[in-house]
């Protein structure tokens, strides 16, 4: 606990972005060791995953937005997040979204000590991420269309019986087609989304703008 809450003091510390969640103050030597964050009033976007209670398409789409715009920055300071998921992405009462929980990020220079292994939530993890390769803000790119991909239908992209069948599946896979699994969709979040979790991260947008434009 000491060393994902350090993790994340020294690197979400670094960060000021109006999409992220602020980190204060810190102290791992304390007892108990503490940190403060900006405080949020909304609630996650795991709570929008339903298909009874899902966000408008558009909404959505803003949100995925406003996340690249954050990520962007993010891979300007030389964080990779290797945990996008919807419970580390906080809706606020006024429809703004803030990411959150840098606890299991990757600095890709610097000598903090990183945190190794296999890292990230299996249904929301990238197939480098699976193969334990090395990973670029291209694998927060791909969890992140996990993740709009779910806000859109309620449904996960990859979804197994247990997790080792998830990451078969995200590794091997191709998902449904989002405008299948929602009438009304429009065909080109298909390709837009689809591009966003290819299975070669070279296949993906190579900027995160380039991702927030195509949306």
């Amino acid at each position: 606990y000491r060393r994902v809450m350090r993790n994340e003091a020294l690197l979400a510390g670094r960060l000021r972005h109006p999409h992220i969640v602020g980190v204060y103050d810190a102290d791992g030597e304390a007892s108990p060791p503490y940190i403060v964050l900006e405080y949020i009033e909304g609630a996650p976007l795991s709570r929008f995953t339903k298909s009874d209670r899902l966000l408008p398409p558009a909404q959505v789409l803003d949100i995925c937005y406003k996340v690249c715009s954050a990520m962007e920055h993010a891979h300007e300071h030389g964080l990779v997040h290797r945990d996008i998921k919807p419970a580390n992405l906080m809706l606020q009462t006024n429809g703004d979204v803030k990411l959150t929980d840098f606890g299991m990020a990757l600095a890709t220079e610097g000598d903090v000590t990183q945190i190794g292994g296999i890292v990230g939530s299996p249904q929301y993890m990238s197939p480098e991420q699976v193969r334990e390769e090395p990973c670029t803000w291209r694998s927060d790119m791909f969890s992140l269309g996990v993740v709009v991909y779910e806000l859109l239908t309620g449904r996960r992209p990859f979804e197994g019986e247990s997790d080792y069948s998830t990451l078969f599946k995200i590794t091997n896979d191709h998902p449904i087609l989002p405008s299948t699994l929602r009438p009304g969709l429009p065909e080109q979040v298909d390709k837009v989304l689809m591009r966003a979790m290819a299975k070669d991260p070279q296949a993906r947008f190579q900027r995160w703008m380039d991702f927030a434009e195509s949306l």
